[in-house]
């Protein structure tokens, strides 16, 4: 006998992001960092570990933002304490 189980882990992501470093992007890219967030809630998003820099771990997500542009997203987690 064969069991099929669908596991739906779900978790909060607080994103941040520097407003001038906002700015910079937009003027080079035309991409605003609020519009590139919602890669991070792309189901088909593929998401690869970028070396370790700075002593900092990066990410980078490929996905659809809401209106269906491809972006690249390149990220890091920060741990916030718990209050």
């Amino acid at each position: 006998m064969t069991y099929t189980y669908n596991i739906c882990i779900y978790f909060i992501i607080h994103v941040t992001w520097d407003p001038n470093k906002a700015e910079i992007n937009f003027e080079k890219h035309k991409i605003r960092f609020s519009d590139a967030e919602m890669v991070l809630y792309d189901p088909f998003a593929m998401t690869l570990e970028e070396h370790v820099v700075a002593t900092e771990q990066r990410f980078v997500t490929i996905g659809s933002d809401a209106v269906g542009r491809i972006i690249a997203v390149v990220y890091s987690y920060v741990l916030i304490p718990s209050v």
